[in-house]
Order: C-alpha cells, then sequence, then structure tokens
C-alpha cells in the first residue's frame, strides 16, 4: 500500500486484500482513506468487506463508532450498497451470501439504521436462505434481531425472514457450530418467534458442542432454556458439569445470571452449588447478589437439604452485607436465610409424651448467631421505614426462629404496626396477629381492637383465617368454615379487653413450623426474576396457613385443655382463667414445670425439633 491508493487496474480480490491489510493496523483514518480511494472501483463484495472491517475496527470504540457514523466515507459506501443492491433487485440476480450477511452484521455492529438498505437485504435473503452457510445465515439473523424495533411498519420482512430460516435451520442444525446455534437461538428469542420445534433441535444439538462454551456462553445457553421454557435435563446437567470445571473463568455476576436461570428452569446441582459458594468466598458480593443467591437457597432448600450447607458456608458474607441492604431487601434477606436455617420438614411438632426428657438444644454455629445478631441490629435501624407487610413478614420470620433472638425485637415490631395500623392492610394484620400470638404474649388488645373495626370489610378467607387464629388464642375448635360473623366478633372483643404481661423470652405456644412460613409470608420469590424471562408466576394463598393446627395458647391452671364440644360458650370462662394464672413459667422454671403433674401441656414450651435436635442442625 503507497500512500493508501490502489490501481484502477487492481482486480477486485486485491482490493479486498488491501482493505483486509489496512484494517489490521488498527488505525480508522487510514481505512477511511483506503476505501475512498478505492470506492470508484468496488463491487458489492468490496463494499461489505470494506463496511464489516470498518465495524470490526469500531466495535468496542464508541468514540470513534460515533465518528465512522458522521463521516463523508460512510454515507457513500452506503450509497454504493444501496445502488448494487437495487441493481440485483431489478435483474433478478443473487447476490453473495456472505456480502449480504456482512452488510446486515455491519449495519447491526455500527448501530446505524437504514431502513431502505436493509429491506432491499432481507428480501434478496428471502430469495436465497438455503444458500447462506451456517455461520452467514447465524450472524444474518443476529443483525436483523436487533433491528426488530426499528422495523415498524415493514415489520413482516422479519417474519418471513424468520420463518423460512427456522424450517431451514431445523433440517441442518448439526452443521452448526455451538457458537452459531446460541446466535441463532437468541435472534429467534430477540425477534420472540417462537418455534418450540427449533428450539428443542437447538437445545438437543448444544448438548454435544458445548465443551467450547466460555462463561458467558454457559450463562447465555441457560438463559435460552429459562426463556424458552424447554426442560432438557441432560443439557442442564452438561452446563452445570461445565461451569464447575471452569469456576475459575467466572465473574461473580456470571454465578448469580447462571444461577437465577437455574432456578428459572427449576433445576438444582448440589455439587455445583457447593463449589459456586467456595469461589464466591473469596469475592466481595454486591447487595443485589447477596439477594439473588439467599432467594435461590430459600427457593431450593425445601427439595434439597444441602442448600443449607451452601447458605452456612456463605452466612459471613450475607451477614457484612446486611448493613448495606434497603428496608425491602433487608426483609427478603432475614426471610430467605430463616426459610434455609428452620426445620426443612415443614410439619408441626406432635405432643411431648414422655415427661421425663430434659429439653436439649444443640449449639447454634458461630455464623449463625452471628448473622441474627446482626439482623437484629439491622432491624431496629429500618424498623420505622418497614411496610405493613414487611413487618408481618419479619414477624414470621422471627417466630420461627425466636429461640436465637432477644424477644424484645418481636415485642418491637408488633408495637412498631400498632402505631400505624392505618398503613396496614388487613391481611398484614392478621399476619400480625399470628405471628404474634406465636412468639409469645403481648399486649395485643390493640389488634383486636382494630380487628374489630375491620370485620365488616373482611373477605370470607380472612374471616375463616381469623377465625382460627381467635380459637387458637382461646383453645378453642374452629369449624372448617370459620366462625358465624357474630360469634368471630365476640370473640374478637372479649380479646381486646384482656392483657398478659409476657414472661421474658418464653413462649407459650407451641412454634410455629417454617411451613407456615413459607405459606403466610408476602416475600414473593419469583418476582426477583421476573426480569431474567418476563415471567410472572403467583404464589400460595399468604392465609391459607392460619387454617392448620388449631391449638390452644396458654397454660390453664388446672393443666386440661378444653374440649372442643363446649364451644364458644367457654370463651369468657378462659379468658377469665387466663387471666387469673399466677402459674407463669420462666426459663429457670422448666425443668420444675416439667415433672409437675397439674401442667401437661410440656410441648408448647417445647423450642427444639421432633427428635429433640436444634433448628439448625437434624
Amino acid at each position: 500500500v503507497r500512500g493508501g491508493v490502489v490501481s484502477r487496474k487492481s482486480s477486485f480480490p486485491e482490493i479486498n486484500r488491501q482493505i483486509i491489510a489496512v484494517s489490521e493496523r488498527g488505525k480508522l483514518d487510514l481505512l477511511l482513506s483506503t476505501v475512498q480511494s478505492s470506492l470508484p472501483m468496488m463491487n458489492l463484495v468490496n463494499i461489505s468487506t470494506a463496511l464489516h472491517r470498518l465495524a470490526k475496527l469500531t466495535a468496542y470504540d464508541g468514540h470513534n463508532q460515533s465518528k465512522l457514523r458522521d463521516h463523508l466515507v460512510f454515507a457513500k459506501l452506503l450509497t454504493a450498497a444501496r445502488c448494487a443492491l437495487m441493481k440485483a433487485v431489478v435483474n433478478n440476480s443473487s447476490p453473495s451470501c456472505q456480502a449480504l450477511s456482512n452488510l446486515a452484521w455491519s449495519l447491526a455492529t455500527i448501530k446505524f439504521v437504514d431502513l431502505p438498505l436493509l429491506l432491499m437485504i432481507g428480501e434478496l435473503s428471502y430469495r436465497n436462505v438455503a444458500s447462506f452457510k451456517p455461520f452467514e445465515l447465524s450472524s444474518f439473523l443476529w443483525a436483523f434481531a436487533e433491528f426488530g424495533d426499528v422495523m415498524e411498519p415493514p415489520k413482516w420482512i422479519l417474519f418471513k425472514l424468520f420463518e423460512v430460516s427456522a424450517e431451514n435451520i431445523a433440517s441442518r442444525t448439526e452443521q452448526f457450530s455451538f457458537r452459531c446455534q446460541l446466535m441463532v437461538a437468541c435472534a429467534f428469542i430477540t425477534v420472540r418467534h417462537w418455534d418450540q420445534g427449533l428450539f428443542l433441535r437447538l437445545a438437543q444439538a448444544m448438548v454435544h458442542s458445548i465443551q467450547s462454551a466460555k462463561a458467558t456462553e454457559i450463562v447465555k445457553v441457560a438463559w435460552v432454556l429459562s426463556v424458552t421454557g424447554i426442560r432438557q435435563e441432560k443439557l442442564l446437567r452438561v452446563l452445570a458439569s461445565h461451569a464447575t470445571l471452569h469456576l475459575e473463568t467466572f465473574k461473580a455476576y456470571e454465578f448469580f445470571k447462571l444461577l437465577c436461570h437455574f432456578i428459572n428452569c427449576n433445576f438444582f446441582d448440589g455439587e455445583f452449588l457447593l463449589k459456586v459458594a467456595w469461589a464466591m468466598q473469596g469475592m466481595d458480593l454486591k447487595p443485589n447478589q447477596v439477594i439473588t443467591m439467599s432467594v435461590a437457597l430459600a427457593r431450593f432448600v425445601p427439595q434439597h437439604p444441602s442448600a443449607k450447607d451452601v447458605l452456612l458456608m456463605l452466612l459471613p458474607k450475607f451477614t457484612v452485607a446486611l448493613r448495606e441492604l434497603r428496608s425491602d431487601e433487608l426483609v427478603q434477606v432475614i426471610w430467605a436465610a430463616v426459610t434455609c436455617l428452620s426445620e426443612t420438614n415443614g410439619t408441626e411438632r406432635p405432643p411431648a409424651r414422655d415427661q421425663g426428657v430434659p429439653m436439649l438444644i444443640e449449639p447454634t454455629p458461630a455464623e449463625v448467631t452471628t448473622f441474627f445478631a446482626a439482623a437484629e441490629c439491622q432491624t431496629r435501624k429500618h424498623l420505622p421505614m418497614l411496610s405493613g407487610h414487611e413487618l408481618a413478614d419479619l414477624a414470621q420470620a422471627f417466630s420461627v426462629v425466636r429461640g436465637r433472638i432477644n424477644t424484645q425485637l418481636l415485642l418491637e415490631i408488633a408495637q412498631e404496626a400498632a402505631n400505624r395500623f392505618e398503613d396496614i392492610s388487613s391481611e398484614a394484620l392478621l399476619l400480625l396477629l399470628r405471628s404474634s400470638n406465636a412468639v409469645c404474649n403481648v399486649a395485643m388488645q390493640p389488634y383486636y381492637v382494630e380487628t374489630v373495626k375491620r370485620l365488616d370489610g373482611l373477605q370470607k378467607h380472612e374471616i375463616v383465617a381469623l377465625s382460627h387464629i381467635c380459637a387458637e388464642r382461646l383453645g378453642l375448635q374452629c369449624p372448617p368454615k370459620g366462625f358465624t360473623f357474630d360469634n368471630l366478633q365476640s370473640c374478637c372483643q372479649a380479646l381486646s379487653q384482656f392483657w398478659v404481661p409476657p414472661p421474658p423470652g418464653l413462649s407459650t405456644v407451641c412454634p410455629r413450623s417454617v411451613r407456615d412460613m413459607h405459606n403466610q409470608s408476602s416475600v414473593d420469590l419469583d418476582k426477583l426474576f421476573n426480569d431474567m424471562d418476563d415471567e410472572a408466576r403467583g404464589g400460595p394463598d399468604p392465609l391459607q396457613a392460619t387454617m392448620d393446627h388449631p391449638a390452644p395458647c396458654w397454660l390453664v391452671r388446672n393443666g386440661q385443655q378444653q374440649s372442643a364440644s363446649q364451644g364458644l360458650d367457654l370463651v369468657e370462662t378462659n379468658i377469665l382463667t387466663w387471666q387469673q394464672t399466677a402459674d407463669v413459667l420462666y426459663p429457670a422454671q422448666i425443668g420444675q414445670f416439667q415433672t409437675s403433674k397439674l401442667v401437661k401441656n410440656w410441648d408448647a414450651l417445647y423450642v427444639a425439633a421432633d427428635d429433640g435436635s436444634s433448628f439448625f442442625f437434624r
């Protein structure tokens, strides 16, 4: 190359070679000068090569890319390309498929919309899709997918192109490399052309071609499976296995994206998750990553108890991140951690028949103690900013692990909610009532006073839920469809007229199970991943769990549980019995109480698991 000038006698292949040679020097001005001097002698292949090299040179340089879009040589190249394609359309000839693919890819990479040129490229390509090589077709489809939002009103060209391309690709999927298969899948998703048959063929082909995948490509494949709904178990296993072998190439945000996509595919691989947790111990986790990981583990732990081991490994990281979380994020992380660390079988504890068995609680791991200490501190800090439902969610969560926190915190949550009933929905009010009943004898009159005011506006399922709460509070058996309105009103009015001071740190009801928290919490785990795949999933009725397992909630002097046949007539009697009860037991009295012949409801004080172990290690 001498001064960037090319002889008029040079052939088209020689022009191409010179353009390529100059582009490899990495100097935009020199390449533009070379293209300008050769432009009058260029054919369509030369024009497409020039655009392709200009796009490739400026792909990751925003300044040079902007300079290129405004350059006169670029405008002349586009004009020359339109003229050459128009000639092909008029003559009904077939331009080079590589030239068409390069033109489309270049425009998409440079981010320049030339609608007339795109329409001609699309029309000529539509006629010759079968002649495209795999890499040409995949690049071409990716480019047109990038222009999907700007091709209005001629959106029909996209539909035609992708419809005929789907048929062609499905017939020769094995000819496409892994990266071409992935590019095709992403292009079809981008334009929302949902060809499930093609997606399935591509997923099956990727199983055998994914060995060369990089970390970003592994994440992208998982995204494709998540968005398309293709449940390709074999490919998911291969993805997890390949990712496990190359963990050192992953960045923190790639771990979390991959995990989110696995969740949306309802896929769990214990070995992969454990190794990811081990790798994350040396990373600085951002708040959104902590939320993603904790909620992901909460989703996994009911079916895969090994997820609890992963949480214990990462809990110190979560503890450090708590102080950086917003109020809503704090609730999500605490709720998820409690879900993982609490009982995983989701069943109520059966009554303890052997009164001679001592209460045993295994030592709590240090990381768990530290986490809940930090969670308690941050909860107090955020308490005034929490919404009604967030207060209810925290009360639900802390009621499950009340042995690991100061009971005073639960009283503060209840008091905070009572101070702003006007901002608390009826649903949240019932959740607070339920969890407060399950924690300690707090001053609950304001809650029942407020409930009486709202009775007329409660929905049917809320009436049933409130009936079970009152029945549990009064030691009555609740009918399956709840109490009648008058009876329920009488219960609430009666419960609003007395107060029993709580012994510090002592629960007088059967401990809540983690299943109740799952069923009642307003935290929607699926909502965190809607941005990934536009899914909108609903959760269980948050009040449904209040219908299960009605139980007496205080210790009467004579130790006898009230018979269900005695019905609501015993409401007043039970209240008086509660008010007159002098045998309020403090922790130091548990041993004496355990062997007492007067009181048989030892189960009401038992805070360990069914087999005598703690919540955290079973």
